[in-house]
């Protein structure tokens, strides 16, 4: 298609190309898209050093102290080569264009603590699923000045665990009376379901509308969070009409299906 488009005499062709990472105007590029969990960078989210090794081995080792907002045109263009290269190892499936361009909301001001809103967004939904209880509390009352940075001191740790973890997790498909797909998973208290799910469908091993279930003590449960991304807003309120989940101090709680054989 892009090819044929090139040849028209009536159209203009132009590829625009971005890189999004959290920080992009304080952290050079590496340390800004190894912290990211939004996107997810197969072979780069919670790795550092494979993202330095990433670039010098294309001989572009200038690059990784760069702060991400100042690259200019060409340096952006060796960056995404670089990313996809290493990325293209760990995708299950073809790398597809996004169609959506957008912008990255900062904060002028240097001692305000919370300087990118998108990571911000981001910092609460984790907080509200991995810290459970404790999570949902921050989230609503959160003081900014004096707990938003230990939280999101947290959540910087979070991209080299999912890294490890995705090293081992193995969903396993479930059966429902549900067209959507349902996953169980092992989870840790301190997980997050809603950036486990994105990774694993960034790399392919998930579809879409799918739900990522774990265990605890009180049976099969999984986050809102996820639930409504997956299945777009009333997800939840979907399931809970046909009766399959019921929500629950914070937590979709699922009905038990059988394991598919």
């Amino acid at each position: 298609m892009l090819d044929k488009l090139k040849l028209s005499t009536r159209l203009s062709l132009e590829m625009v190309t971005t890189i999004k990472g959290y920080k992009p105007h304080i952290r050079g590029v590496c340390e800004s898209l190894s912290l990211t969990l939004n996107p997810y960078y197969p072979g780069i989210t919670g790795d550092y050093e494979n993202c330095v090794r990433a670039f010098n081995s294309l001989n572009l080792s200038d690059i990784p102290d760069v702060k991400l907002s100042s690259l200019d045109q060409k340096m952006l263009e060796k960056a995404v080569v670089a990313i996809v290269n290493t990325a293209k190892r760990d995708y299950n499936v073809e790398l597809q264009p996004d169609s959506i361009v957008g912008g990255i909301l900062v904060s002028t001001a240097p001692s305000y603590p919370a300087v990118d809103f998108r990571e911000v967004a981001d910092v609460l939904a984790y907080s509200g699923e991995a810290l459970r209880d404790l999570g949902r509390v921050l989230v609503t009352l959160i003081d900014v000045e004096n707990e938003y940075p230990m939280v999101e001191s947290r959540f910087e740790n979070y991209p080299k665990r999912l890294k490890e973890l995705l090293a081992q997790l193995k969903p396993v498909k479930i059966k429902g009376n549900l067209r959507i797909h349902l996953y169980e998973l092992q989870l840790e208290r301190g997980d997050s379901p809603l950036f486990i799910w994105r990774a694993l469908r960034t790399l392919g091993l998930l579809e879409q509308e799918s739900i990522l279930a774990f265990r605890d003590d009180e049976g099969l449960k999984a986050s809102p969070f996820q639930v409504e991304e997956a299945l777009d807003q009333g997800g939840c309120r979907r399931l809970q009409e046909l009766g399959i989940a019921r929500l629950e101090e914070g937590f979709l709680k699922l009905e038990s299906p059988r394991t598919q054989r």
